[in-house]
């Protein structure tokens, strides 16, 4: 694969939330915004906790359920969301499916129980949070891993990586996280690209033209996207953030990736947590804090 960031476009397309499938809790259809479908779908926050009456323990931009954490992402229209299948495992919601139907029903449990939920009928299970982070810190910015993940600059793994999955054009890897267990075929590559116009500010607009070009140029290569651009503010910093599925070999791949704009030093700075789809979706969660964490020197 052979990603590229393409210069600016002069349009501008904001994005909208996709449907998503249709929810009800407590027997009562859901009147908050959602997203996405299957393992993907996310639920409006407040909405949510108003229809569960449920507290929650809000830490930045994460709900917090004992050592378990849950990203929270502000999206187009503003609506703070959560990823269902995340927040049922830290809440201890019950969520049943029916394909049928096109239905989603959530009930209330015991925290921490998630007892049959139906989950695994969309081909996945969550890997969670839990453990105390490690701080790192690479060429430039600094970040947490949790205990199941490591961040590696070694120069021979990246130029092996870059031979692999390819590389940013006018951009360099700058480090990778990767998890500790060899099996789990996911990772995080940190990419940064000098060189573009310096700007004293960065407004939502153009980091959501930089995208935009971005995107352009992952799709001329073949790729398809599946969500995004969806602009999120993450550890008090503007992202945006679009989801690229690509076949390799048979076998669909994901790339996430995450994009930032350093205005006045004229870099674009992209975080791309990528796997195969099965491998993507179970570890997605694991990655979440080291994205949440990321922060530019």
């Amino acid at each position: 694969m052979k990603y590229l960031v393409s210069t600016f476009l002069l349009l501008l397309t904001l994005s909208s939330a996709s449907l998503g499938e249709e929810v009800w809790v407590r027997n009562r259809p859901f009147e908050g915004a959602t997203e996405g479908s299957g393992t993907s779908l996310k639920v409006e926050l407040p909405a949510l906790l108003e229809a569960l009456s449920l507290e929650v323990k809000r830490d930045g931009n994460s709900i917090v359920f004992g050592d378990f954490r849950v990203p929270v992402e502000t999206n187009a229209e503003g609506k703070e969301m959560v990823l269902l299948q995340d927040f049922s495992v830290g809440a201890g919601l019950k969520v049943t499916r029916s394909k049928e139907l096109g239905t989603v029903d959530i009930y209330s449990t015991t925290a921490g129980t998630q007892e049959e939920n139906d989950w695994a009928s969309v081909g996945t299970t969550s890997t969670g949070t839990g453990g105390t982070a490690t701080s790192g810190a690479g060429r430039g910015f600094t970040l947490s891993t949790p205990p199941q993940l490591d961040l590696v600059d070694d120069p021979n793994l990246m130029r092996a990586l870059i031979a692999q999955f390819g590389g940013l054009d006018k951009g360099e890897l700058m480090g990778v996280v990767i998890p500790k267990n060899e099996s789990d075929e996911a990772l995080i590559m940190i990419f940064k690209a000098d060189g573009l116009p310096p700007v004293p500010s960065v407004s939502r607009e153009l980091q959501m033209e930089a995208s935009k070009g971005y995107s352009n140029a992952f799709e001329s290569k073949g790729a398809r996207r599946v969500s995004g651009p969806t602009p999120i503010n993450l550890g008090g910093r503007e992202f945006v953030k679009i989801q690229h599925e690509m076949n390799k070999n048979g076998k669909a791949e994901v790339a996430e990736s995450y994009l930032t704009f350093d205005g006045p030093r004229g870099a674009l700075w992209v975080l791309m947590l990528m796997g195969e789809r099965s491998h993507f979706t179970r570890m997605s969660p694991v990655f979440q804090p080291v994205i949440q964490s990321f922060k530019i020197n």
